[in-house]
């Protein structure tokens, strides 16, 4: 362009580079892959990052999903690409990616620990000489933006299963879609799954690529695919110095985590907790494994008897001869680490309690091994096939028939994972709508009362109102009380699942769009194939299973901390001059129970004859599922306009009177 316009001017020798630096540049162009990061944030059995790796320079970009579009990158790069590459004009067909105040805008847990998250993966790169790209705006007008400063015509990345909610615009990039708009701008792509067991596809050709309607099922057929093992990542330092200079945002200028919500949230502790509980990275998940297997290693030293007498093979036909073959370097590492921890612990007991915090000790349940590897695995900071490959080595140096066991039910929970992605791929609007159509009709409640107390952790059952508070206070609440939650809210209040589904995306750091509707639909019995709503359920009772000495309820509930563990669970059945010794006044310190367990029974019957005498279900489908997604919308709404109020929530009942449901409630 210059030559053309300068016609007159001779062209000046000293301006012009050797040829040998103009061939390796040429040369070069091809070689220059861009590394495009987006639920994968790490190095180890990255597929995308490793190919690309082998095959020359590396840039790594990552592009906030949660940050407003920037303003100068979205409009000029597809020009500037066209006019240096002369391509012909070319229509995107991309959604725009999703901004802040969407439905499914992720909650302040979620948005610290990716901020952390990228902070770690941006250290582990510039170990190797790279530098992590931040952009922010549309995903095609960034990812040109990358190519005409680095000059790469390649761009990798990881495909991840995603959900398309409702009149949402979460996860909408589409990876074939975005591939050929790529093409259309002469840049190859090349797309790996490396977030599942098993691909979608794959599971979904095995039976006519149609969904399934049981787990059994899909496990089975999971079992006789086989997973392959994970890569260890091995960097191959580039021939030729590469640094080109490209345009990055600092991590304060990406905005993910504003900070009004670092003060401005449910209750201002959460992020004491999180930065004293949690740490985000591929190093910190690791850290988290070893010590998960390291107390199942424990647990195992002092059990007795087997818990289940049935054991299966499944779990070794999963893992495959491809991985009994492997020898994973990385693997081994972590297993050598593992078991020195365990010799190291066997000598001295209190050796592990100084790997963890006090305030990690306040979010376990005592006698329950829980990984604490969900949020890991949400941010692909730990890969599944990784912990898979672990915990098979382990099992099978111990050889114990204890560790064998603890393989084949933890191997069902990675694998439930890939059928919880599998329905949402198959239902778009699994979020919204329930799976068993049966639920179209059932006669669910509209108390917003009933819901404002059950988020607030104000209900009256002690074992709920902990699980909510160490929910809003931490961003993570143990499953076995989530599920307690879930119950209660479902079967207990009779409120709409979707309600629930909300208020769990709104407060977990580790919210994934598919496992919280699968395991809120799980709960309801409204998945394909599974409906058993109407068996009886009793919180109370499996609250002292899962926290038999009350520790759990005192750390959460302290307004209850002086009770005994035998009646911390029910403490409307103490005399109340007994209370009164404790400081306890109920209706006053601690709530009355809002709904009492004879009337639950009642209301499920009712709904049992109602369900069972209604009109074919394809006649009141669209009508009655409309009406409960909009009862639960309703809500929700409703109980986010209160929560700005003022006041204890225990005074609430004025306030609400005003509202039309507040008269069945009490009816009820």
């Amino acid at each position: 362009k210059t030559l053309s316009t300068h016609t007159a001017r001779a062209p000046q020798t000293k301006n012009f580079l050797p040829l040998s630096s103009l061939s390796y540049i040429i040369s070069n162009m091809s070689k220059v892959t861009i590394v495009w990061f987006r639920r994968d944030l790490r190095l180890d059995d990255n597929l995308a990052f490793i190919a690309a790796n082998k095959r020359g320079n590396v840039i790594p970009v990552f592009i906030s999903p949660y940050s407003e579009p920037s303003s100068s990158s979205s409009g000029s790069s597809e020009e500037q690409l066209k006019s240096s590459r002369g391509l012909p004009e070319v229509k995107s067909t991309e959604n725009e990616s999703p901004w802040e105040g969407q439905d499914w805008a992720p909650s302040c847990a979620a948005k610290w620990w990716l901020e952390k998250s990228i902070q770690a993966l941006s250290n582990e790169l510039s170990k190797l000489g790279m530098t992590l790209i931040l952009k922010k705006g549309p995903i095609l007008s960034a990812l040109l933006e990358v190519c005409i400063e680095s000059q790469a015509c390649s761009v990798f990345w990881n495909t991840h299963p995603h959900q398309q909610p409702n009149n949402t615009k979460i996860d909408t990039i589409n990876d074939e879609r975005l591939a050929m708009d790529l093409s259309n701008f002469d840049i190859t792509t090349e797309i790996f799954s490396s977030d599942l067991l098993f691909g979608i596809s794959e599971i979904s050709k095995s039976k006519a690529r149609k969904p399934f309607k049981s787990f059994d099922n899909f496990f089975r057929v999971c079992s006789s695919a086989t997973t392959s093992p994970p890569h260890d990542f091995i960097h191959i330092p580039p021939r030729q110095p590469f640094n080109p200079k490209i345009k990055s945002l600092t991590l304060d200028q990406l905005n993910i985590l504003k900070s009004n919500e670092t003060t401005d949230n449910s209750d201002g502790r959460i992020l004491f907790y999180m930065e004293r509980i949690w740490t985000p990275g591929y190093d910190g998940a690791i850290r988290r494994l070893v010590q998960f297997l390291t107390r199942v290693l424990l647990a195992a030293d002092s059990s007795q008897s087997v818990t289940s007498s049935n054991l299966s093979d499944d779990a070794c036909s999963i893992v495959g001869p491809d991985m009994e073959q492997s020898r994973s370097v990385k693997t081994s590492e972590i297993v050598e680490t593992i078991f020195g921890m365990y010799q190291r612990c066997q000598k001295d007991s209190s050796f592990l309690s100084t790997f963890a915090s006090v305030e990690e000790g306040q979010i376990t349940l005592d006698g329950q091994l829980g990984s604490l590897l969900s949020a890991h695995l949400r941010f692909g900071e730990i890969s599944a096939r990784r912990i898979l490959d672990v915990i098979h080595v382990v099992a099978k140096r111990d050889g114990r028939r204890y560790m064998q066991e603890f393989e084949t039910k933890f191997v069902r929970k990675l694998v439930r994972r890939d059928y919880a992605y599998h329905l949402s791929h198959h239902y778009p609007h699994m979020s919204c709508m329930p799976l068993n159509c049966k639920f179209n009709v059932y006669p669910w409640s509209s108390s917003s009362l009933n819901m404002l107390l059950w988020e607030r952790g104000n209900t009256g059952y002690p074992i709920i109102d902990a699980g909510i508070r160490c929910l809003k206070s931490t961003g993570y609440i143990p499953d076995e009380i989530s599920y307690l939650v879930a119950v209660f809210l479902v079967k207990y209040l009779c409120i709409p699942w979707q309600a629930g589904v909300k208020f769990f995306w709104e407060h977990l750091c580790s919210a994934d769009l598919a496992l919280v509707t699968y395991c809120w639909q799980l709960v309801t019995s409204s998945l394909p194939g599974e409906f058993q709503y109407f068996l009886q359920f009793d919180v109370i009772e499996d609250g002292k299973k899962f926290d038999s000495e009350g520790k759990f309820i005192r750390q959460w509930v302290p307004e209850l901390k002086g009770l005994s563990s035998q009646v911390i669970h029910t403490p409307w059945n103490i005399h109340p001059t007994e209370l009164l010794r404790h400081e306890i006044i109920l209706g006053s310190t601690y709530p009355h129970p809002i709904v009492a367990f004879d009337s639950v029974r009642t209301m499920s019957n009712h709904a049992k004859e109602m369900m069972c005498s209604a009109h074919p279900v394809s006649v009141v489908t669209n009508t009655v599922a409309k009406t409960s997604l909009s009862m639960a919308k309703t809500v929700t709404n409703f109980s986010s306009q209160v929560k700005k109020s003022d006041g204890n929530s225990l005074n609430l009942e004025n306030k609400c009177k005003s509202t039309p449901c507040f008269s069945e409630t009490k009816t009820r």
